[in-house]
């Protein structure tokens, strides 16, 4: 996955809605901070969450993009935005399949959420 740059930015709530409407996302907006991902200037999905405590609300690649590998690009960008600020990442996975796939990025399993130590390297 190193020769795929994926850019990213901080987009406003109102922006999110927006793509809501123009993606048909299947998680509705949340209020938090949002990362937008992009490649080649074409959105390729986004992570919202809430600032203080790094809980990931929303995480979300889009239909064209999934199965690329972008999610866990998205993950290290993510990540290493975020490390100088905290020292874990939580979220509450909506089901068991999901659970699996962030168990592979890293994230240990606590019940009901999921955590991941920012202070190990991926």
């Amino acid at each position: 996955d190193g020769f795929i740059m994926l850019s990213y930015r901080f987009i406003s709530n109102f922006e999110l809605r927006q793509f809501n409407n123009i993606m048909d996302l299947a998680v509705p907006y949340a209020v938090g901070t949002t990362l937008l991902f992009s490649l080649d200037d074409k959105a390729v999905g986004y992570i919202c969450y809430e600032g203080t405590s790094s809980y990931i609300m929303n995480f979300e690649v889009f239909k064209p993009f999934r199965g690329k590998g972008y999610s866990k690009i998205m993950f290290k960008h993510f990540i290493n935005a975020i490390r100088p600020y905290n020292n874990i990442v939580q979220l509450r996975p909506l089901d068991d399949s999901l659970k699996k796939y962030y168990v592979k990025l890293g994230f240990v399993n606590d019940g009901d959420k999921m955590n991941y130590d920012l202070n190990k390297r991926i």
